[in-house]
């Protein structure tokens, strides 16, 4: 990500794509690893749309039904009984959900100061995202972004 997020622009590196004059914001999706440690930038509620993000998970079975993205794969993958995949989809879509809220306790400082009190408190799924620094700088200490760029960026936040 960092590497990408850097080269898009440098001049002659790809000839058939000019680079770009204005870096853009790039933000890197919650992970969990420790070193160094993920710093919460933005945070998403995903409570009214939890179901359509697991579904559009889903459709990526060999990524997560099957494992792939994971780094394994299931041997039950291979089975073409309509139940064990069932069975699959739905243990796939249940780690996803778990994700989703331990984010959102993660999260939570970061939901209420977005959301409110009242709302951000109550955020059952979320979705987290950390600022790369290879991006266009924000915020005045160019390390972060404020609520009003996150609110540009993200207009569906909205403080309650």
């Amino acid at each position: 990500m960092q590497d990408s997020a850097f080269l898009v622009g440098v001049p002659h590196l790809c000839p058939d794509v000019e680079p770009l004059k204005k870096m853009p914001v790039f933000l890197y999706s919650y992970d969990d690893f420790q070193n160094p440690p993920f710093r919460v930038d933005v945070a998403v509620a995903l409570d009214d749309v939890i179901e359509k993000k697991l579904d559009a998970l889903m459709v990526m079975e060999s990524q997560f039904v099957e494992g792939g993205a994971l780094g394994y794969i299931d041997p039950r993958t291979a089975s073409t009984d309509p139940k064990v995949r069932e069975e699959l989809r739905s243990a796939s879509r249940e780690r996803f959900r778990k994700r989703f809220a331990d984010i959102a306790d993660v999260a939570r400082e970061k939901l209420i100061e977005l959301y409110g009190q009242e709302v951000g408190s109550k955020v059952k799924y979320a979705e987290a995202f950390e600022l790369c620094e290879y991006g266009r700088p924000a915020g005045k200490d160019k390390k972060s972004l404020s609520a009003e760029e996150i609110r540009f960026l993200f207009p569906f936040i909205t403080k309650k």
